[in-house]
């Protein structure tokens, strides 16, 4: 255990031939191939997440951009919606005065009687 220390490595042995076939045995298992096709699939699919990265970003782009011109339009609805509230309550306070007779009273003025809010007290 003392021999162990951060520093100790272990002597390189010479590889027997069992220990060899076994290797590739367990390489041909797992699908592991030789290094060099190891590093490539690993390049490969290093390309891929790459690849894929991009296209995440670019739609994360268009979500971005979707959502900024969805809050315009939103925004822009609601300010018609208020000026359309405005603008028909202008109209029916013209709608109103325009409607009024001779002496200044309004419709609800002539139909309401004061004598029936009177009577009810």
């Amino acid at each position: 255990m003392a021999d162990q220390s951060p520093e100790w490595k272990p002597k390189a042995r010479p590889t027997s031939i069992v220990a060899l076939n076994f290797s590739a045995a367990l390489d041909d298992i797992f699908n592991l191939g030789p290094s060099g096709e190891l590093a490539m699939n690993v390049e490969q699919k290093k390309n891929e997440v790459k690849s894929h990265e991009q296209k995440l970003q670019e739609l994360d782009n268009r979500i971005r951009q979707a959502n900024e011109q969805l809050k315009r339009l939103e925004s822009k609805h609601r300010r018609m919606q208020s000026e359309n509230i405005l603008s028909s309550r202008g109209r029916r306070s013209q709608h109103n005065t325009s409607s009024s007779d001779s002496e200044g009273t309004t419709y609800t003025d002539r139909h309401s009687s004061p004598t029936s809010d009177t009577a009810d007290r």
